[in-house]
């Protein structure tokens, strides 16, 4: 279908590129284990209840909720995913570090009147 294959070539690989690239080597077998546990978790949740939503919400409004996760899921990785080339994974480390405190420093003010603050694309 062309939703599997616009998740394929979209999100769904971008655990598997980022996980390496963002965690210490100590600890990336453990992050990929939670992310793929959560990964088919999500799909079998989608598989189980896809047939309920449907008749819940019809076909297209079902393509357009899945639509909107991936929208949401676009934002989310220009927003706060760093780039990672060339960069060796401290480097990674040290630039996520950095914005998480950067975010901290905003006051709930700030956040409210600037949302793109939290953006760096």
């Amino acid at each position: 279908s062309l939703y599997v294959v616009g998740f394929s070539v979209g999100m769904g690989p971008v655990p598997w590129i980022v996980l390496p690239e963002v965690f210490p080597v100590e600890v990336v077998g453990a992050a990929s284990a939670i992310a793929t546990g959560v990964g088919w978790s999500f799909a079998f949740i989608v598989c189980v209840e896809f047939r309920a939503l449907q008749a819940y919400l019809g076909a297209d409004g079902v393509f357009l909720l899945f639509a909107m996760f991936c929208l949401a899921c676009f934002v989310f990785v220009t927003c706060f995913v760093p780039e990672t080339k060339g960069k060796t994974v401290e480097e990674v480390l040290a630039d996520l570090h950095e914005r998480r405190s950067d975010v901290r420093s905003l006051s709930p003010k700030l956040a409210e009147d600037h949302p793109k603050a939290f953006c760096s694309a």
